[in-house]
């Protein structure tokens, strides 16, 4: 069994909501608390990621919102991902969705260790499982994949998760913001 299987057997036996939270990063959306940082993302993420990691089953890390910062969003994303995966508790999903297999290396246990990515192209896959990236999620609908994300669900080995975000993220502005996600992913 697989990495990311074998973890999400192992999330669902521990009754946590089939949830999966898209950190989705944006200076323009950054709580109150959070502006006052020159690099906001990495506070930002561990923040959340501390106050809503033992009620989901992980973290879908959107790769395109943390590089809007450049360096600093690189390394956000980076420490982000590593903070997450620490307890070992919650799946790892890194959306790109990637084409081809340049970024591979990127996404191994060598440098960002995600558990899982997003791929348009499922002969990509290959290449990112050569280098210890075991979860390999399609992005639309593949019938001959074992994992696909479409209209913000991941299938995957019999799995049904719904990613959240947006909607959890309105309204939590203020310094009660992580205290608010939780609360609207336990409802």
């Amino acid at each position: 069994m697989l990495r990311f299987e074998r973890k999400l057997t192992n999330l669902r036996s521990l009754g946590r909501p089939a949830l999966l939270l898209r950190l989705k990063p944006q200076v323009a959306r950054m709580p109150l608390p959070m502006q006052r940082y020159d690099d906001p993302f990495l506070p930002y993420s561990k923040t959340v990621i501390a106050a809503t990691r033992d009620c989901l089953h992980g973290y879908v890390f959107d790769f395109a919102a943390y590089f809007a910062l450049g360096g600093a969003g690189a390394v956000a994303l980076e420490r982000s991902i590593a903070y997450a995966a620490a307890g070992g508790d919650v799946v790892t999903i890194l959306d790109g969705p990637f084409y081809g297999p340049a970024l591979a290396e990127a996404m191994s246990e060598n440098a960002l260790n995600v558990d899982a990515v997003t791929l348009i192209n499922g002969q990509d896959a290959v290449a990112y499982q050569a280098r210890g990236v075991e979860g390999i999620v399609a992005w639309g609908e593949r019938a001959d994949a074992a994992c696909t994300l479409r209209d913000g669900q991941i299938t995957a080995y019999g799995h049904l998760l719904r990613i959240v975000g947006d909607e959890i993220f309105d309204g939590a502005s203020g310094d009660d913001f992580a205290d608010r996600i939780r609360e609207a992913i336990l409802r």
